[in-house]
């Protein structure tokens, strides 16, 4: 009987998705694999599926890609000194007026 893994990371989920993907095991049959492993926290189907396309097309990383999406401007050095600047001049200061500064 296989052992039940209460904690898992997204990384060893894909690592599994490719690592089957690769032994030509079918997309269905790789999905319906982990839940008897992983329980609840398995991933989707249309996120395996997306998974095994990106392995076809080339890909070998099983770790997130650094800067997909939009860039964060939140976490810039001189938007952390204004906010709080911003809230203590004006008190009742809306979040759109934060946004438009």
């Amino acid at each position: 009987m296989a052992a039940s893994l209460k904690v898992c990371t997204k990384e060893e989920q894909r690592a599994v998705i490719r690592f089957l993907w690769s032994e030509d095991v079918k997309a269905s049959e790789i999905h319906r694999r982990p839940p008897s492993q992983y329980g609840e926290v398995h991933y989707h189907v249309k996120l395996c599926f997306l998974w095994i396309e990106k392995f076809k097309s080339g890909r070998t990383s099983v770790t997130r890609e650094e800067g997909a999406g939009r860039p964060s401007t939140s976490t810039i050095d001189y938007n952390i000194q204004q906010a709080p600047e911003m809230v203590l001049a004006k008190r009742r200061v809306t979040i759109d007026e934060v946004a438009s500064s």
